[in-house]
């Protein structure tokens, strides 16, 4: 299988810009030459043409050029992808440290993902986990940018409920062998305030069966919490529909591509309110779903 897939997007500037996808070991390092890509005040941040591909979108991919989008898509979908902010380097052009107000005004989320075998967390099993870490105001509700993305895949060794393969397409083939890198999604979770998800009840459930997880964290639920069709005047509560509604084209019913396009998501403004989805997620006592009891596997 390939090591590295390029694709020359089309953006704001005459040139494409070059998007770089390297699997180094078990993860995938990615680079673009767009401004937010190579200027290092924005380091650790995943530019929107890389957003864009990860979710299934290569609609700004310059003609002609080798897509291979069914293979790149494939690639990941069974490979961990990490983005981590690189260590170490400074350009001139970068700004004095940020004041403290300001850091104080910065906060660390992550948007979590699995798909299963079945509907079942009592039964049934993970099959992809997939993670985003992303940073947001904590007073405005802006999604300031994404630091880190990680996906796995998990053997479950044992049958999959052919309705849920319907849905996610995930085949035995796919999953075969592999092990979710329960370490990096630990890690990840211990660098956030909180939890989102969308339909945040079912990945805590199946989560918290996962021996080599301890989540104390809270979650708050991207598809509940959010008043969807009342006072944002949304046609449903489904990702899938709130992503066609809002302009987000993504992969749908994947782990990976379901948590980029829930952030896609949270960040859009509401016509109503005039503020990002995501501010409807910000602390408010009592209304979120506490840490869950660890169970036994």
């Amino acid at each position: 299988m390939k090591d590295e897939f390029v694709f020359l997007v089309l953006g704001s500037a005459a040139k494409p810009y070059a998007a770089r996808f390297t699997k180094i070991g078990a993860t995938i390092n990615t680079k673009c030459t767009c401004l937010a890509g190579t200027d290092s005040r924005l380091s650790g941040q995943l530019c929107k043409h890389r957003m864009a591909l990860l979710a299934g979108d290569f609609s700004a991919v310059q003609k002609g050029a080798p897509i291979g989008a069914q293979a790149f898509l494939a690639w990941i979908g069974t490979t961990a992808i990490a983005q981590t902010p690189p260590k170490g380097k400074r350009s001139l052009a970068t700004p004095r440290e940020p004041s403290a107000q300001v850091v104080d005004r910065i906060g660390v989320a992550a948007c979590i993902d699995v798909e299963t075998t079945g509907g079942s967390w009592l039964t049934d099993k993970i099959l992809e986990v997939a993670v985003v870490l992303f940073r947001y105001d904590k007073i405005g509700g802006d999604i300031l940018g994404i630091t880190e993305v990680h996906s796995s895949t998990q053997d479950p060794q044992m049958r999959i409920n052919p309705a849920a393969a319907r849905i996610h397409k995930i085949t035995p083939q796919l999953v075969i062998g592999s092990s979710a890198r329960w370490e990096i999604v630990q890690r990840l979770i211990n660098e956030a305030d909180f939890l989102v998800a969308h339909n945040a009840a079912f990945e805590r459930r199946f989560l918290g069966k996962i021996p080599e997880l301890k989540i104390d964290k809270e979650w708050r639920c991207s598809c509940t919490l959010p008043k969807w069709t009342t006072v944002h005047r949304q046609p449903s509560t489904s990702l899938a529909a709130l992503a066609e509604h809002n302009g987000i084209r993504y992969t749908s019913h994947r782990a990976w591509s379901d948590v980029l396009a829930t952030i896609a998501l949270l960040t859009c403004k509401s016509p109503t309110t005039g503020r990002p989805f995501f501010a409807d997620l910000l602390p408010t006592p009592d209304l979120f779903m506490k840490p869950m009891r660890q169970t036994a596997a």
